[in-house]
């Protein structure tokens, strides 16, 4: 059984951090692992949290997702890098099961979110630190992570997608039509940094995105995306793929609304990625 160390970066969330923490503690897990926190700058009650748990805690300005994960690694002392965000409940099987994931020639990468990392993902130490670990020049939680992926596939190593290893995301839907607004302006905010992965990654982030012509992200995904389409089997709805749900699509005035909602955003997304075009200086829409 490998060890591990797992890094919870966190800003801002004391309430599921608390949470996080808590169900960290009863692991089902025969190796040693250990927890380290690394606080980016919150200005909640989040050390008082951290306190509570025999956890290792590390604070820095606010600088972002990637300059933390990064603290995180280099204090690590085991040969396994967890990444968990701060509001994944895992269960109790859940580090388990991750790591089993390791078993097989020449794997770097294990998740139970996805192919292209995230949160519930899991590193060889020294594939991270083979690349020169995250790239701090991605501002925010978007694609960093995906960066990292496909840097360590350069590197030759394997990525692996286990089902088993399951948490709860503690997402809450906004319940009015500002808080609604807010949100999507957020979610649609964090793609000016797709053209900067197509910049790094131009083959890989083509098939990834599925760009067309050249510099098109296919709308029909940037559609699905929108109306929770993009998983097989889901029915219609207004929602992002981290779970919050805008509209439930109860009546067909629900589903007109839902469609109309999702035409607005494939437009909208690519605009802002037009504008992160201009910025990092290639070309994606």
């Amino acid at each position: 059984m490998f060890n591990a160390s797992i890094i919870v970066a966190t800003y801002n969330r004391a309430n599921s951090l608390n949470k996080v923490l808590e169900a960290m503690q009863n692991q089902d897990f025969s190796g040693t692992y250990e927890i380290i926190v690394v606080d980016d700058g919150s200005i909640d009650n989040t050390p008082t949290v951290a306190s509570r748990y025999p956890v290792q805690f590390l604070s820095q300005e606010h600088k972002g997702p990637a300059a933390a994960r990064n603290l995180g690694i280099k204090k690590s002392q085991y040969p396994i890098i967890v990444v968990m965000d701060d509001d994944c409940l895992p269960e109790q099987q859940w580090l388990r099961n991750l790591l089993a994931g390791f078993k097989g020639d020449n794997i770097g990468i294990v998740s139970s979110f996805s192919y292209f990392g995230g949160t519930s993902t899991a590193y060889l130490k020294k594939a991270i630190a083979s690349v020169g670990y995250f790239d701090e020049k991605f501002p925010f939680e978007y694609r960093e992570d995906t960066d990292l992926v496909f840097r360590i596939q350069d590197k030759g190593y394997k990525v692996k997608v286990v089902q088993n290893a399951k948490f709860i995301h503690l997402h809450q839907s906004p319940k009015n039509l500002e808080g609604k607004l807010r949100y999507i302006l957020k979610r649609l905010w964090v793609h000016r940094i797709d053209p900067f992965l197509f910049k790094k990654h131009p083959k890989r982030t083509k098939d990834f995105l599925d760009i067309k012509a050249g510099f098109i992200r296919n709308p029909v995904k940037d559609f699905q995306v929108a109306t929770g389409t993009w998983i097989k089997g889901e029915r219609l709805k207004l929602s992002s793929p981290q779970g919050v749900i805008l509209i439930e699509n109860k009546t067909p005035i629900h589903s007109i609304l839902i469609i109309l909602g999702g035409i607005l955003y494939t437009f909208a997304v690519k605009l802002v990625r037009l504008y992160g075009s201009c910025i990092y200086r290639k070309l994606l829409i």
